[in-house]
């Protein structure tokens, strides 16, 4: 189901990147356009045959390439000094997890000297692994990590990075260049990311006279979060640019923010 299309996106576009998020219960693909960073049409696919509407979508449009994100809650940081050397997968790479129903799996984030460690489901994987083309899975906080020293991201030393995505937070805290904090829960009400957000800045940032926040994901624009985040986090941006902040109350809130998954 196409949730979202910006005016004449298709009309202006012949060539298209995609990006895959998703869990078992369901999926979103993001196209957009290669020069830019705001999606042009949102799809959501759920159900017994969101495998299949998902692949017709592709047939149709034919993306130059597809980004595919896991949202697994299970994941680890690992330092890359633990891989001993390009042979060593040991439990980094596709071995079953704590069940057989699992698969583990490894991103390298070579920039900040990190694996990250991560589990999807079995029944999942083959999924997915054939549609990236062999370009393998990435997990969302691995992204977010991957894009902390890219462009004018890097030059803001400390910050928090959030991204919300179907009742799940995805949170990363960098002071002073060095990352401090990546951690991940379900929700249940918009107070539990208001009050978590405000913690980390009293616990992590407590010296800091200003601290930058940037959000990114799917959050309904109408919606409590959305106006409780505006209303107590400050100063709060979207995306990865100061350029993009949330002036007061009345300034319009993003249906999607993409950028702290692209690959820049």
């Amino acid at each position: 189901m196409l949730l979202n299309r910006s005016d004449d996106f298709f009309a202006r576009n012949t060539s298209y990147k995609a990006l895959f998020i998703g869990h078992s219960r369901s999926y979103h693909l993001i196209i957009y356009a290669a020069s830019e960073y705001s999606p042009g049409a949102v799809y959501e696919f759920n159900g017994a045959n969101k495998e299949m509407e998902l692949l017709e979508v592709l047939d149709t449009l034919k993306p130059q390439s597809i980004q595919v994100i896991s949202t697994s809650l299970e994941y680890n940081l690992v330092p890359l000094e633990l891989v001993t050397g390009k042979d060593d997968r040991s439990f980094l790479n596709e071995l079953p997890g704590e069940s057989e129903a699992e698969i583990v799996l490894r991103n390298e984030i070579p920039e900040m000297g990190l694996n990250l460690v991560f589990s999807v489901d079995s029944g999942d994987y083959e999924f997915l692994h054939s549609l990236s083309n062999n370009r393998g899975i990435a997990h969302l906080s691995a992204e977010m990590i991957s894009n902390l020293p890219h462009k004018d991201f890097s030059a803001i030393w400390s910050k928090i990075v959030m991204y919300i995505y179907n009742g799940h937070l995805f949170v990363l805290a960098q002071r002073h260049s060095d990352l401090v904090l990546s951690n991940t829960f379900q929700y249940d009400t918009a107070e539990d990311v208001l009050y978590y957000i405000l913690w980390l800045k009293q616990e992590l940032f407590e010296d800091f006279d200003e601290l930058p926040v940037f959000v990114n994901g799917f959050v309904a624009p109408e919606s409590k979060l959305a106006s409780k985040l505006k209303e107590f986090i400050h100063p709060l941006y979207f995306g990865t640019s100061m350029k993009k902040k949330a002036l007061s109350a009345d300034e319009p809130y993003p249906d999607y923010v993409l950028e702290a998954l692209l690959r820049h």
